[in-house]
């Protein structure tokens, strides 16, 4: 077959149009010395996926090189099977498609917003309906898009144990809460509407959230397919109004169980959108072959050209395909001819053609060219041009990167900003993106290990006086000590079903220092529980839980606030006073709840309560003391002591107890994580010493561990701790007036020069499964040795724990 091609444009344009004339006719091959006509090109691709990439590329380069978009051109045989990958790459590098398929309704903005308030017609809308529409640029939900924040709600919903839109709405402000409330308001009236008045309703509603209008701004963006899409939904409306009002003049229509909302639902589901011909203007056009046809166009990019795809398989089984050969009424189109023909009109009439195919389909089978490209290769000399770099967007750039070298990533880099995928401004974020990645990568501290000047410091933080609470958080990670109180973030509210850790604490020592703050207030001196009646001491317990209970802030009510309730108040005063006694049988074993099983320890002890929840300075008006470290400077700590008790035995005895409502570790606290105990011991000693003179024989600190549901049991004290390994006095007061001083030294300082680096323990000590900076602070722990030394080196704060050894050692005895 001979085709003949009118050429499209002059020079490449006539030199292509004759050598498209050429292909399967008996034109001798190309020989060696041959060379293509100017201006074709054919490269292969490793995948589909690649080939769309190279092809955005290409497209995107001669843009930039002053063609314009209405003058290239993109064919593609399977066009079904690249519509996606081409839109998406397209719109990944900022070049403005058209005629790429016919997208769903619910892919716009306007059918998307649409189907969402019809189905709100139909059931009661949620909170993710809420949020849908909120982003959506085609609604307006309240005065203006602001009303409404979408990334408040959406966090909400992320946090919150219900869809159910109305406890959404209480945790909002009143302008949302508001705007919302007008929106269901529109829903029910369409939901409530009678049958005849239904459409209208829906209508209205469109107008309430501003679909109309939002849809035309849509379009002045360049969105202009918003509007065909709004025009189809207006069409699906008018037609289902039609149905109706036939329907019911027939009298077949009243009393049907589908109501109109549904038939618009159903209509709009199958529905697709077309782009208009006015919005082709100053687009890519890509389409199919035949449509083509006729189209003007100097840049041609022939997508996919493979054996498979052009000419295209048969559509119809070949059995079907010979009866239409024997019928002589019947004229079909010989595919094979067809496609030389498309082929060689749209080749004969570019200036410049670029040919691309896949090596492998999508289900990874071998693709080979088309015979259609063959016998064009065979009569122009066209050699294929193996391209293995897919790289059209920022994305791709991204992913290239990550196997280069830092020579071949500066050129990526260049060559990036030269083909304009990229700003200059972005390839100087990527240079110092990876240098921090390689930074981040040493074990030595980096300016990308948050370290700062201390003049920064000084104008972030205050750091006039420490806590113990604060010391911990340092020496447990100082990256999350420097995101929570230096910079401030905060972790997002949550709304848990039930009570949480932090509520059992809260109420754990909140009641207990209630419960002897009122005892405290009956005497001048320490408080002997053996002075009082059980009954009387039951009924002040209870009290104070009740007190501290309507304080607190939890959710208590039901099935499972109710059995956390009995764990803590079980078997305490009596069921007459106490809703939560339990069963009516003695409550032995696991019936007695916390608190009484913590009253009954309590009058095993054989010491008094002094005070209860007083600042470290808690003989002066202070609420802090001044810790003196090894260099001579003074160091403010600030904070609370939970109780100190006294026992009176040869001498006065002062006990610092710290409630924990979970197991603690004393190891911890030796070895430079832990400090309240040690703070508060150091505290007492001094506060103590000025009550009692000569009379005080020491002062001493241990963990009071309350933990429900059965725990209650008083810790090995500091000074037992010690002795159990084979420690002294001396090593107790070493441990106190020595180490302590210096780690508090080294933190403070620490802090003052910037050091605030991620962790050195063990995930599990520092706590990192539980905090909300996880995901960027890039600590490695499977290095954790090398970076004690890095962080050594810049004279920051490490915990003992972390170290190869520990306060132990120097004890003689064996850990336990």
């Amino acid at each position: 077959m001979h085709v003949s091609a009118e050429s499209g444009g002059d020079g490449h344009g006539s030199e292509l149009a004759v050598a498209a004339g050429q292909i399967f006719t008996r034109t001798p091959a190309a020989g060696e010395n041959d060379t293509p006509p100017s201006g074709l090109h054919w490269r292969t691709s490793p995948t589909p996926i690649r080939e769309a990439r190279q092809v955005a590329r290409r497209v995107r380069r001669q843009l930039a090189d002053g063609a314009d978009p209405e003058d290239v051109l993109v064919v593609v045989p399977e066009l079904l099977s690249y519509r996606d990958q081409l839109a998406e790459t397209f719109d990944e590098v900022g070049v403005h498609v058209a005629n790429v398929g016919r997208p769903p309704i619910q892919q716009t903005q306007v059918g998307r917003a649409a189907l969402t308030l019809v189905d709100c017609c139909l059931s009661d809308p949620t909170q993710q309906d809420v949020a849908v529409l909120s982003s959506s640029p085609a609604v307006t939900l309240g005065d203006d898009s602001e009303t409404v924040n979408t990334t408040t709600i959406l966090s909400l919903i992320d946090r919150l144990p219900t869809t159910d839109l109305d406890r959404l709405q209480q945790e909002l402000d009143d302008d949302p809460t508001t705007a919302i409330d007008h929106f269901r308001e529109d829903i029910e009236t369409v939901s409530s509407a009678s049958r005849e008045k239904t459409i209208d309703a829906l209508r209205e509603l469109f107008d309430a959230v501003e679909l109309e209008s939002n849809a035309e701004q849509l379009a002045d963006s360049g969105e202009g397919i918003e509007l065909t899409a709004l025009e189809t939904v207006e069409r699906v409306i008018d037609a289902v109004e039609t149905v109706e009002f036939s329907a019911g003049e027939r009298g077949f229509g009243d009393g049907t169980s589908v109501d109109p909302v549904r038939y618009v639902a159903d209509s709009l589901e199958g529905q697709r959108v077309a782009q208009r011909t006015r919005d082709q203007k100053g687009v890519v056009r890509v389409v199919g072959p035949q449509d083509a046809l006729g189209l003007s166009y100097d840049h041609l990019h022939l997508v996919g050209l493979t054996r498979v795809a052009f000419p295209p398989n048969r559509t119809r089984p070949e059995f079907f395909e010979r009866i239409f050969e024997t019928l002589p009424d019947v004229d079909t189109v010989d595919r094979r001819a067809r496609a030389r023909y498309q082929f060689a009109v749209l080749v004969g009439a570019a200036e410049t053609v670029h040919v691309t195919t896949p090596e492998t389909g999508a289900d990874g089978d071998e693709r080979l060219p088309s015979p259609v490209l063959s016998e064009f290769a065979r009569v122009t000399g066209l050699e294929a041009e193996t391209v293995d770099r897919g790289v059209a967007s920022a994305g791709d750039l991204q992913r290239e990167l990550a196997g280069l070298n830092n020579r071949e990533r500066e050129t990526a880099l260049s060559q990036a900003v030269d083909e304009q995928m990229i700003l200059l401004r972005t390839a100087e974020t990527v240079r110092r993106g990876v240098e921090c990645v390689e930074n981040r990568a040493k074990t030595k501290l980096t300016s990308h290990d948050a370290q700062l000047e201390p003049e920064t410091v000084a104008e972030l933080h205050e750091t006039e006086a420490l806590s113990p609470t604060q010391l911990r958080d340092y020496a447990r990670c100082g990256f999350r000590y420097y995101a929570e109180r230096v910079l401030g973030f905060e972790e997002p509210e949550e709304f848990p079903t039930e009570p949480t850790p932090l509520d059992r604490g809260s109420l754990v020592h909140d009641s207990l220092e209630s419960f002897y703050a009122d005892l405290l207030s009956d005497t001048n001196g320490p408080v002997d529980l053996a002075d009082y009646e059980r009954a009387d001491l039951e009924e002040r317990l209870l009290t104070s839980v009740r007190t501290e209970l309507d304080a607190l802030n939890a959710p208590t009510d039901g099935a499972f606030g109710d059995r956390w309730l009995e764990q803590l108040l079980a078997g305490l005063s009596t069921p007459s006073k106490n809703d939560h006694y339990g069963s009516d049988h003695p409550h032995r074993g696991q019936d007695r709840g916390l608190f009484i099983r913590f009253l009954e320890y309590e009058l095993g002890a054989d010491d008094a309560v002094l005070a209860v929840e007083e600042p470290l300075d808690f003989g002066a008006s202070g609420d802090e003391i001044r810790v003196t470290v090894p260099d001579g400077r003074e160091v403010a700590i600030h904070g609370r002591i939970d109780r100190v008790t006294v026992e009176d035995d040869d001498g006065v005895a002062g006990i610092v107890h710290d409630y924990k409502t979970s197991d603690p570790t004393t190891k911890l606290t030796f070895d430079g994580v832990e400090f309240q105990l040690p703070v508060y011991t150091i505290a007492a000693q001094r506060e103590l010493q000025k009550q009692y003179g000569e009379d005080l024989r020491y002062v001493d600190g241990g963990f009071y561990t309350v933990e429900p549901p059965a725990e209650v049991t008083r810790k090995r004290s500091l000074q037992k701790t010690i002795w159990r390994k084979d420690g002294d006095r001396d090593d107790f007061d070493r441990f106190l007036n020595r180490d302590i001083p210096e780690r508090i030294a080294d933190i403070s300082d620490s802090i003052g020069n910037g050091g605030f680096h991620t962790t050195t323990l063990e995930a599990d000590e520092a706590k990192c499964k539980h905090c909300q900076f996880r995901d960027m602070c890039g600590v490695r722990h499977h290095r954790r040795r090398e970076r004690v030394a890095g962080v050594d080196d810049e004279g920051s704060y490490v915990p003992q724990r972390a170290r190869s050894d520990s306060f132990y050692d120097d004890l003689g005895g064996d850990e336990a």
